[in-house]
């Protein structure tokens, strides 16, 4: 019996090497300065997408993120992938249901930076939430 294998049980690097190529190209200057600024000043911070985990981890350590929360894939007994998600897609209110369980509920978050409607429940948890949009960020908030 031929069974169909995932492409991450033949090749495991596949997610370190799509964070290699959206840290290449797919960031904004402007929202690494910030994120440097962050992270100079101490700040705990923590990637929460709705990407998946395979790669948002290997990202979040070359961006120096203390924590990534993702959405999450569902591997089988055998390590393969199944085609379903492990859990509910990280996006909207779970973002923040997910921020809860780290930080208390609800969660306390200084400085939220979000670029969709999705981020919209997270960002009103916020005492500085910061919609990205087409403007470009300063290195440090004013």
């Amino acid at each position: 019996v031929h069974r169909h294998r995932g492409p991450l049980e033949h090749h495991p690097e596949v997610g370190e090497r799509f964070a290699g190529e959206v840290a290449a190209g797919w960031f904004r200057d402007d929202v690494v300065r910030r994120l440097r600024w962050h992270l100079d000043a101490g700040h705990e911070v923590v990637l929460v997408t709705a990407s998946f985990g395979v790669y948002a981890r290997p990202l979040g350590e070359r961006l120096g993120v203390s924590r990534v929360v993702a959405t999450e894939l569902e591997v089988d007994g055998d390590g393969r992938l199944t085609g379903r998600l492990s859990g509910a897609n990280c996006r909207a209110e779970e973002k923040v249901r997910r921020l809860a369980a780290l930080f208390g509920d609800p969660p306390t978050l200084d400085w939220a930076y979000g670029d969709s409607p999705d981020d919209r429940a997270m960002l009103a948890r916020a005492t500085h939430p910061v919609k990205v949009g087409s403007d470009a960020l300063s290195a440090a908030p004013a």
